[in-house]
């Protein structure tokens, strides 16, 4: 699980350090799936929109963090107030 964890830590780096080989089995590792795909819908911006699915472990420990980070809301916080017609209705 340490490892796990520690290659978890800082993906992006270990990534941009890595060479192709390396690159390819740690996209093995995290993804099983990953879908890259034109965007023609905004020229100018990135041309590329992409989807991944997580492999397990990683999967499970990212939908744990979800839903904890869910069930921990700020209770304090007041109520999202809707803006209608340019006035706050409160």
């Amino acid at each position: 699980m340490d490892a796990y964890l520690f290659l978890a830590s800082d993906p992006q780096a270990m990534y941009l350090r890595a060479n192709n080989a390396t690159r390819r089995l740690t996209n093995q590792t995290f993804f099983t799936k990953i879908l890259i795909t034109e965007n023609t819908r905004r020229p100018g911006h990135d041309r590329h929109n992409v989807t991944t699915t997580l492999a397990q472990p990683f999967a499970a420990i990212h939908d744990h963090a979800a839903t904890m980070d869910a069930s921990h809301t700020d209770s304090t916080r007041p109520p999202t107030r809707k803006k209608k017609g340019g006035r706050i209705k409160g």
